[in-house]
């Protein structure tokens, strides 16, 4: 067999076989948000699992009439140090977002961060998306930190929230 012919076979079976191994479901989104928050806070806080605890102020989030019928997906960005996690548990961020549209995805509750080491702090981050979002609303975004079981604390942390017209 010649290499070109030898080439050309190894490159379409490769691609036959990527392209039947599972994934993730993925779209592709070629737009830039038309805004963005940004938001930091330094103040160590404690959370439990019977306390969870406010990660930042709940943020007002306007999705602009000029969206259109398409309305807008939120994505929020959610990066937080984690120290003094109990044992065989885990911290978790709730996100909140109401108001009409789809279901905050992946989850609302997500378990980031495990105790690995008790003194030193650990540095997690998530995002989550809610679509359908209608044109002129506008939602809360509120974020929350808890824990499986016991009790926790978190350091730095950063918020971000992008709004994007249409639906990614």
């Amino acid at each position: 067999m010649n290499p070109k012919a030898l080439r050309a076979l190894l490159i379409m079976g490769s691609a036959f076989l990527l392209s039947s191994a599972p994934r993730a479901a993925e779209i592709v989104f070629a737009g830039v948000p038309m805004y963005s928050i940004q938001k930091t806070e330094d103040t160590p806080i404690g959370f439990g699992a019977t306390t969870p605890a406010n990660a930042f102020t709940p943020t007002a989030v306007v999705c602009p009439a000029s969206a259109g019928a398409a309305g807008c997906t939120f994505r929020v960005s959610v990066v937080s140090q984690f120290r003094d996690l109990q044992a065989d548990n885990a911290a978790a961020v709730k996100v909140i977002i109401s108001g009409p549209g789809t279901a905050v995805a992946p989850n609302a509750i997500v378990q980031v961060a495990s105790a690995g080491d008790p003194v030193w702090y650990s540095t997690h981050a998530f995002q989550w998306m809610k679509r359908n979002i209608p044109a002129g609303t506008t939602a809360t975004v509120t974020v929350l930190l808890g824990m499986t079981f016991g009790t926790g604390n978190a350091g730095a942390r950063t918020l971000s929230i992008d709004v994007f017209a249409g639906v990614l």
